[in-house]
């Protein structure tokens, strides 16, 4: 173990798992090179990629990137620790939760979604990914700019009361802030109507198609998965579901699904029970 550690019991905890970490696809293209025939690391085994400070934030704007219209919310910490969103969602740290709930209601606004549907296709792997920020303006905070304060009260109210609101009651909210972020675009009542009737034209169309191509991909996945661990099982005999995951490389999810449909198709059989359960190939399976 190195010595002058500031943390020498979490460096051996992650001593432990060293081949492992070595392993991540991540730390081979980021924290490695190549000399003649060696390999060279750039960074610790245990170094992380696309993580800082703004992970830690005590205050986040979150929101799916896979999912349209955008349904951007503010979360802050839970027993005193910052919640950090799973891979599939993008977010942003700010400094506060004003401006937090400030950038939730302009992402969530219809302006904001009208443009990002125009720019990106909804309901695509990479809709909502952060590169949509870089494409679609969103003014600076400003705690002095009256528009910007309202926007940032009237997203806390709506995602405080979320629960409590009816229809009715949450879509006046929902105008309220469409009006504000409108506002400060400078985009007329009259520019504001039309945007909202060509989004619902947009939507109608888009959203289907969308979730159709989700749907072809998702299938599409899962009979890649399938096809995978058929054929580990015929390279191997029985394996567990461990052995499995280890194998395939998916998300665990998917290969749960997998599993349940070659066992519906009859075409693999489970041995054993509990901890001890095995998966193989049936006789005529292949």
């Amino acid at each position: 173990m190195r010595k002058n550690l500031k943390y020498p019991k979490t460096y051996g905890y992650l001593k432990h798992f060293e081949q492992s970490l070595r392993k991540r696809a991540a730390f081979k293209r980021y924290y490695t090179r190549r000399s003649g025939r060696k390999i060279i690391d750039t960074a610790p085994f245990y170094s992380m990629f696309n993580v800082g400070e703004y992970t830690l934030s005590t205050f986040k704007v979150v929101w799916h990137r896979m999912i349209a219209p955008i349904g951007a919310v503010v979360v802050g910490s839970k027993d005193g620790k910052p919640i950090l969103p799973q891979e599939t969602h993008a977010f942003v740290a700010t400094e506060s939760q004003e401006e937090a709930f400030y950038l939730a209601g302009m992402l969530n606004s219809l302006p904001f979604n009208f443009a990002a549907m125009a720019y990106s296709q909804a309901g695509g792997k990479s809709f909502g990914s952060p590169h949509i920020l870089e494409n679609l303006h969103v003014p600076k905070f400003d705690k002095n700019d009256k528009t910007i304060i309202a926007i940032s009260e009237l997203a806390k109210d709506i995602q405080s009361n979320i629960g409590s609101l009816n229809k009715e009651a949450l879509q006046i909210k929902e105008r309220e802030l469409d009006e504000a972020a409108s506002q400060l675009w400078g985009i007329s009542t009259a520019e504001l109507d039309e945007i909202r009737s060509s989004y619902y034209q947009l939507t109608k169309s888009d959203l289907r198609e969308a979730r159709e191509e989700r749907q072809a991909e998702e299938r599409e996945k899962l009979i890649a998965v399938n096809n995978q661990v058929l054929a580990e099982l015929e390279e191997y005999g029985e394996m567990s579901l461990v052995e499995i995951e280890a194998a395939v490389e998916f998300e665990s999810t998917i290969i749960s699904n997998s599993l349940s449909e070659l066992l519906d198709q009859g075409k693999i059989q489970k041995v054993g029970k509990g901890e001890g359960t095995r998966y193989c190939l049936v006789d005529g399976g292949e």
